[in-house]
């Protein structure tokens, strides 16, 4: 006597097990992107959002100095130990010191600046861009007579503030042009090099103390500290002037303005994209 037995295909309960298997995959891989992309609450700061963005661009595993300081972080941690210096790199990313170590925070948003300074560095101003910026900042009557001003500034985190006499202190003594002022500063999203900014404009952006104290410091050289409705700040004031000067005299300072206004332009954009959930 033979026993039919039923096809596989047919039984109920491998008809179940690959439904499940199916329902499973479906929702693992289609449902996400039917929903699209989701918005980021308004709870996560920009500098999460621009830490994320670092960390999805693995801009902390091309940077020697985040390595440097990761592992040295795990020496501290740990003592010594027989791991490689990738090992200890490693368990220090799976550890999320990364996230933690504020030096390391620093460093991946300032590579985040910088890749966007970068990136909207090129192509050169043209002309009639450049024509706009003088008209706009010299020869607008209501605008010429105002007291114009370009600076350079380091920001001191709140954190940080007893360290501000110290870091005025070091601008000084190494003769530290405004050009290399980011590479001293706490991380200041709204940039580092500010030309051709109205007093008024000024005092919109960092708050009627820190505008009158530029009107009190003195040029070519580091000042401060100076407080602002951010914190404090340490400032080289390169120009300031009421008088109108000629296109040719400003021009290299139109042209950093233009960058200065390209990158914050990106910066937004980058903030919003990243706020809207998209992707890097």
């Amino acid at each position: 006597m033979f026993l039919h037995s039923t096809p596989l295909i047919r039984q109920p309960l491998l008809h179940f097990i690959v439904l499940g298997i199916l329902l499973f995959a479906a929702n693992t891989l289609l449902l996400p992107a039917l929903k699209g992309a989701q918005p980021v609450p308004a709870s996560v700061s920009d500098d999460e959002l621009l830490l994320n963005y670092a960390i999805a661009k693995q801009f902390h595993r091309h940077d020697a100095l985040v390595r440097r300081r990761l592992v040295r972080d795990m020496t501290f941690l740990y003592g010594e130990t027989d791991g490689t210096e990738q090992e200890l790199f490693d368990q220090a990313v799976q550890l999320e010191l990364h996230r933690n170590d504020q030096v390391v925070v620093r460093r991946l948003l300032q590579q985040v600046e910088l890749q966007i300074k970068n990136q909207v560095r090129l192509p050169e101003p043209e002309e009639v861009e450049l024509r706009r910026l003088y008209k706009a900042y010299y020869q607008e009557p209501d605008i010429q007579r105002d007291t114009r001003l370009g600076f350079s500034q380091v920001f001191i985190a709140a954190e940080n503030n007893n360290d501000a006499v110290k870091r005025l202190q070091q601008l000084r003594e190494n003769a530290v042009p405004a050009t290399e002022a980011m590479r001293y500063s706490d991380v200041f999203v709204r940039g580092y090099h500010f030309s051709l900014l109205s007093l008024q404009q000024v005092t919109n952006q960092f708050g009627r103390e820190f505008a009158a104290a530029l009107m009190e410091v003195d040029l070519q050289q580091w000042s401060g500290p100076v407080p602002s409705a951010y914190g404090t700040h340490l400032v080289f004031l390169e120009i300031r002037e009421q008088s109108q000067p000629s296109f040719a005299e400003v021009r290299s300072l139109l042209e950093e303005q233009v960058v200065v206004e390209r990158q914050q332009q990106a910066l937004q954009t980058l903030l919003a994209d990243l706020r809207q959930g998209k992707r890097p």
